[in-house]
């Protein structure tokens, strides 16, 4: 799985530096951006996982980019940071699709990294079990395909035995199919030896 990517967005560098301190041991890619339309530019651009967001930005205040960004993929986790809290920015906060807010600045280790940490196992679980849904229809397909390409082998090769008898191989075949034929059987060999998934190959030699 990659690396978990982490929008910071805040006009004041020192914050800025600040969280890439408390976050520097999570196993992640951070990007930054100082204002509003950057915040929105780097999500479009990058698609991080999580967004922390000031509240109060140049340009377009955290609300509306928040709203933005929900707007166009509701799966960006986001939360919100503030020197300002209140009930009705929690209430707004969660109304618009935020995962969660931290009020206090200056910063604290522990909060951030008791919210980062939960948001980011919830993002993970959920890219497992998209993993493992994708993995399980992939070998839904592969196995429809095998039986489609056996089923297709037997009727040619019964079909073939009619016309030709015990030696429709070398009879029915033309040689540039018996040679394609060859080389899946051995490309598939090969496969098998890597312990990647082999799709039936239709060899009408056996």
């Amino acid at each position: 799985m990659e690396k978990n990517k982490i929008l910071i967005v805040d006009d004041t560098l020192d914050n800025v530096k600040v969280l890439k301190t408390i976050l520097k041991n999570i196993d992640c890619d951070i990007i930054v951006a100082t204002d509003g339309e950057e915040a929105l530019n780097k999500t479009f651009e990058e698609q991080p996982d999580l967004v922390l967001l000031d509240y109060m930005l140049p340009k377009l205040d955290g609300m509306k980019v928040l709203e933005k960004i929900k707007e166009w993929n509701k799966d960006i986790a986001v939360v919100i940071i503030t020197a300002y809290g209140s009930e009705r920015l929690a209430v707004e906060t969660m109304r618009k699709g935020g995962e969660d807010y931290i009020i206090n600045k200056p910063l604290r280790k522990k909060e951030v990294l008791d919210v980062v940490n939960r948001i980011l196992d919830e993002i993970n679980l959920k890219k497992e079990s998209s993993l493992e849904k994708e993995e399980n229809r992939n070998l839904q397909a592969y196995r429809i395909l095998s039986r489609f390409e056996r089923k297709l082998r037997d009727f040619f090769v019964k079909t073939l035995k009619q016309e030709y008898g015990e030696n429709w191989w070398s009879i029915g075949i033309p040689k540039n199919i018996q040679t394609l034929c060859e080389e899946r059987r051995n490309e598939a060999i090969l496969r098998k030896k890597k312990v990647q998934p082999l799709l039936h190959y239709t060899d009408f030699s056996h």
